[in-house]
């Protein structure tokens, strides 16, 4: 916190200790820790007061901000000490040593609690949003959905849909700006996400087809289900069909039934394939450059609890005899 954000009050005290021949101005160390000490607690005070009446936050990295905090009292603590009971307005070549391996201590223990903090569970933002999905599946599907459930259906999400990092979104930004990313010009046809989850308790699961500049004369698109490792007549029902798009018609559905069932079965897959577009009066060589994301994966995530086998209590008495 101080090398960041108070970088320039360690600048001044440092430049204000070397002119004055290694003795304290009227800056002095406090400079430095009064400047974190600030960021921490002012700040924490103003994010607090700002919250709205009647609404909750939490802290999501707890762990990190109780160190923070602890080591923001403890160097006020470690001021007292060095600068005040063990040598009064002077500080030692032994202090001095003990400061700075303080420093390099606490940097590699925050930055390791910081990584860490999340491998026993999950997040409180994690947790906000497995709860909100939940209440939303229960009221759209009018039934419990278990929690681990839920939680299966975010982590195929997050696994299908990582978000891009801050760089990887400037860099995109910045190509179409200076053009080194064109609209596409050519026709493409084909699914808009190659993977696809769903709770078993959905009944149907619409998949969208989409054409970007779609073709001035109608289309067709051959599709149909493959078993992975969910089996049709299982876990869903196979089908198969043709997509017709119109002159300019830019989106489709293809519809699947989901089966259901009150035994539980681990998450498994069947995929939905498009095999064969045809067009009037374009070349099938040429068509079969038009077709993007042929083949899109569905990922059957099981909504019953697994039963559980136990003995009645852990202990037995009898008697012998």
């Amino acid at each position: 916190m101080a090398l960041g954000s108070s970088a320039p009050e360690i600048m001044l005290s440092s430049v204000e200790l070397i002119s004055n021949g290694y003795v304290a101005g009227s800056l002095g160390p406090q400079t430095v820790v009064g400047s974190a000490a600030f960021n921490l607690f002012v700040i924490t005070a103003v994010c607090i007061s700002a919250i709205p009446i009647g609404e909750i936050r939490k802290i999501e990295k707890l762990k990190v901000f109780i160190f923070t905090s602890s080591v923001s009292v403890l160097a006020y603590l470690w001021i007292i000490v060095a600068a005040v009971l063990n040598t009064p307005d002077r500080i030692d070549i032994l202090e001095g040593a003990l400061t700075l391996v303080f420093f390099v201590f606490f940097l590699v223990a925050a930055f390791l609690i910081d990584k860490y903090s999340y491998t026993e569970g999950l997040s409180v933002q994690e947790e906000r949003e497995i709860n909100q999905l939940k209440a939303k599946l229960e009221e759209e599907y009018s039934k419990e959905v278990s929690i681990n459930a839920v939680r299966s259906m975010l982590q195929q999400q997050k696994a299908f849909n990582p978000k891009k990092t801050r760089s990887q979104l400037r860099r995109e930004i910045l190509g179409m700006l200076v053009g080194g990313r064109r609209a596409f010009k050519a026709p493409i046809y084909g699914f808009v996400e190659p993977n696809h989850a769903v709770l078993e308790c959905a009944g149907k699961i619409k998949l969208p087809v989409v054409a970007l500049n779609p073709l001035n004369v109608p289309v067709k698109l051959s599709y149909s289900t493959r078993d992975g490792g969910a089996s049709a007549g299982k876990r869903y029902a196979a089908s198969s069909g043709v997509l017709v798009f119109e002159p300019g018609e830019d989106r489709k559905e293809i519809e699947v039934e989901i089966m259901d069932n009150d035994t539980w079965d681990p998450s498994e897959e069947f995929y939905i394939d498009i095999f064969d577009m045809t067009a009037d009066g374009v070349d099938p060589a040429k068509l079969a450059t038009y077709l993007g994301t042929t083949s899109c994966a569905i990922w059957v995530l099981n909504l019953d609890e697994p039963g559980t086998l136990d003995f009645q209590s852990q202990e037995l008495e009898v008697e012998s005899g």
